[in-house]
């Protein structure tokens, strides 16, 4: 390995180290779940816009999904993925373990709303790196360049501010997966909540996983909310609480249960605990629905 290369290298992990974003088309599964083997939560489905498993979502409604909004747009430029536009196909399955394409539905996308803001915020944060970077080039080059540029990455996190949902109306019914109600209840510290989705249970073996399970396993864990601030909570994580779940790559988009409603939306892992070898974060951070009660896309719909 080139001296370049590994200073890229140790440059991502130490960005790594500090937060990890969810940003991209693959997000983070469930660290320290339990394999949903009974069929206890069949309204948690695999959406899969490519060959394989990209985000987790929840059906809300006959023809409606409700899932993460980074795993809908592209972060770098802010406009809606090709699969999530009107007329777009996805495949989505409910099967705790999606073993072949055959499990899975094709459906095609009516509408994909954002939440409130949600947009807004991305590109003021694009803006901003556009600026940071241009800044950063005038001044730095090479490995002290990329260097500041990780680093903005980690400190700089919008979805801390805007809500990052996006609800997908579909023209396909998918009449064989029932759907779950949201709860506009206001949701208040230490409340037990249940984590549920698709993903790896294990970061340094995802590859292994993938290829045994590529479009992923249903998996579930409890735990309990630490804070709510208006915009998002934060529940508890494995390096906070022994045996507590931490999100890891396929979760996102996923529920945050209470008494069996949705309270929440799967997002990002904070205060990782290391890479390869050391699974888990401080906390766990979800969208709050009870602070989005009055957006019209989380009604069951038509």
């Amino acid at each position: 390995m080139s001296a370049g290369k590994r200073d890229r290298r140790l440059l991502c992990r130490a960005a790594l180290g500090a937060l990890i974003l969810l940003p991209g088309p693959v997000a983070l599964a469930l660290s320290g779940g339990t394999p949903d083997t009974g069929g206890r939560f069949p309204a948690v489905v695999v959406l899969v816009a490519g060959p394989r498993s990209q985000c987790s979502g929840t059906k809300i409604g006959p023809r409606r999904l409700l899932t993460a909004a980074h795993c809908v747009v592209d972060t770098g430029t802010g406009e809606l993925r090709p699969a999530y536009r009107p007329g777009g196909r996805l495949r989505i399955g409910n099967a705790p373990v999606p073993a072949a394409a055959g499990d899975l539905h094709p459906v095609q996308v009516r509408r994909t709303h954002l939440a409130p803001a949600f947009s807004d915020g991305l590109q003021r944060f694009l803006a901003f790196k556009r600026k940071r970077i241009a800044a950063f080039r005038e001044q730095f080059q090479g490995t002290e360049l990329l260097r500041r540029i990780m680093e903005m990455e980690a400190t700089h996190h919008f979805t801390a501010r805007y809500p990052d949902a996006a609800v997908i109306d579909l023209d396909t019914a998918t009449p064989d997966i029932p759907s779950l109600p949201v709860d506009p209840r206001p949701l208040t510290r230490e409340a037990p909540v249940t984590l549920v989705g698709y993903g790896c249970a294990s970061i340094d073996q995802r590859a292994s996983e993938n290829a045994a399970h590529p479009f992923g396993v249903r998996r579930w864990a409890e735990t309990a909310v630490i804070r709510v601030d208006p915009v998002n909570f934060f529940s508890y994580a494995r390096y906070l609480r022994d045996g507590a779940p931490s999100l890891c790559p396929g979760d996102s988009g996923g529920p945050v249960l209470r008494d069996g409603k949705v309270v929440g939306v799967h997002g990002t892992v904070y205060g990782i605990g290391g890479l390869a070898g050391e699974q888990g974060g401080h906390s766990n951070m979800s969208v709050s629905l009870p602070a989005l009660k009055d957006w019209a896309a989380l009604r069951a719909g038509p």
